[in-house]
């Protein structure tokens, strides 16, 4: 959804409405802090340590021969 819509949407909400939005976001982004305190430490894989990098994106594409043929 876009944020125009979601910015449209959100104007049509009465003022005690929007008030309860805004509440619930304030305390998903405080959940969402909490649960960020508990990352897990990267992890070192022995002799292979700091010679790879790898990246993921939503971007990329692979028919099934290819993966396949992995």
């Amino acid at each position: 959804m876009s944020y125009e819509i979601l910015e449209k949407n959100y104007n049509t909400l009465t003022e005690e409405q929007q008030l309860i939005v805004y509440n619930l976001i304030l305390s998903l982004c405080k959940m969402n802090l909490k649960k960020n305190d508990n990352v897990f430490p990267k992890r070192v894989f022995g002799k292979f340590a700091a010679t790879a990098k790898a990246t993921f994106s939503d971007d990329w594409e692979l028919s099934e021969e290819e993966l396949c043929s992995l």
